[in-house]
């Protein structure tokens, strides 16, 4: 909840974790409720779906995409800075409007990849001359028969009011993540944040067209408070899942740092909760939370650089909304 309708409450710093235990209005369309849990089957971990919204195959999302069947929200779409986005070589502009969708593919993942390079296709087609796209899946690591899937579409078209729409969608199963299938994401911005556009990626050979998608990953248990939120990277015990958080989804693969997305209680001051997570890094102190933008739907902060110095460098987005919970985007890697 944006600041002037939040009752604050302090946030749980870290040492007390330990001790007893993280200007362009974009348009939403859509998906821009909270969440909330569905029980699934018997004994099996609630699943998140978008409240008060239809997540049937269909729903809107934004610039002519929609949830493919076989697949579901995590989230709802959240407005986010263009540094965050995947393949980001803008650095000129890292604060520009951009969107980004989380979801979660359960059924015939194939099919579903290549319905959502379908939706991106035809926006490409649609914006006339300037469109362009590569599709490639590959083996995530030495070969098909040994190594998860690793998807990437890329997309840029021209738009009616002038400049370029670019588009990533990436799937892929990562180790860790609380999600039961594979994790595809859709970054857009109407700028041009993408610098090349390789045909397969990390220069493997492509998946074979005549093999099915590998299982993806038995999914992770939700941390909660005070436990890792990726167990297995350096000092995981650092990084630990903070009260009034929960993970939503863990989407890099933990080999250089963490990248996950965390929703924040309704009436919790969501900029403290992103400082404390922000001093689990235990380096040099950094800026505060800063305003990138001012959205339809919610006001977009950076908080951080914090750490560095040998160790990881974070930086938390934060997704204040006028309603419903708030959603935290933190990032810490290697400097």
């Amino acid at each position: 909840m944006q600041r002037a309708d939040r009752v604050r409450r302090p946030a749980q710093r870290l040492s007390a974790v330990a001790g007893g235990l993280l200007a362009v209005t974009l348009l939403m369309a859509g998906c821009t409720a909270g969440i909330e849990t569905e029980p699934d089957s018997e004994g099996a971990e609630p699943r998140r779906t978008v409240a008060g919204e239809s997540v049937e195959p269909g729903t809107p999302l934004r610039d002519g995409f929609s949830v493919v069947e076989g697949s579901r929200l995590l989230s709802p779409v959240l407005d986010v800075p263009t540094s965050v986005l995947k393949f980001n070589l803008n650095y000129e502009a890292p604060n520009r409007p951009a969107w980004r969708a989380f979801l979660v593919v359960e059924d015939e993942p194939k099919q579903v990849w290549d319905a959502y390079v379908a939706q991106l296709t035809a926006d490409v087609a649609a914006g006339g001359e300037g469109g362009a796209s590569s599709t490639s899946c590959s083996p995530n690591g030495s070969s098909p028969e040994s190594a998860q899937l690793f998807c990437v579409e890329f997309g840029r078209t021209t738009i009616p009011a002038g400049g370029t729409r670019n588009a990533v969608l990436t799937m892929q199963s990562i180790a860790g993540d609380v999600n039961a299938g594979f994790l595809l994401i859709i970054d857009v911005a109407d700028e041009n944040f993408l610098g090349v556009y390789p045909d397969t990626p990390a220069g493997l050979p492509p998946w074979p067209a005549d093999q099915p998608f590998p299982a993806p990953v038995e999914p992770s248990t939700p941390p909660q408070p005070g436990e890792p939120l990726v167990p297995g990277i350096p000092e995981d015990e650092n990084y630990v899942l903070l009260e009034d958080s929960q993970l939503v989804a863990l989407y890099g693969d933990g080999r250089s740092g963490l990248d996950v997305l965390l929703s924040v209680t309704e009436d919790t001051d969501v900029d403290a909760i992103a400082m404390t997570y922000l001093d689990q890094t235990d380096g040099p102190d950094g800026p505060g939370c800063r305003p990138a933008f001012q959205a339809a739907e919610a006001l977009v902060s950076t908080c951080g650089p914090v750490g560095g110095a040998g160790g990881y460098l974070a930086t938390v987005i934060v997704v204040d909304r006028k309603q419903g919970e708030d959603y935290l985007l933190y990032e810490a890697h290697n400097d």
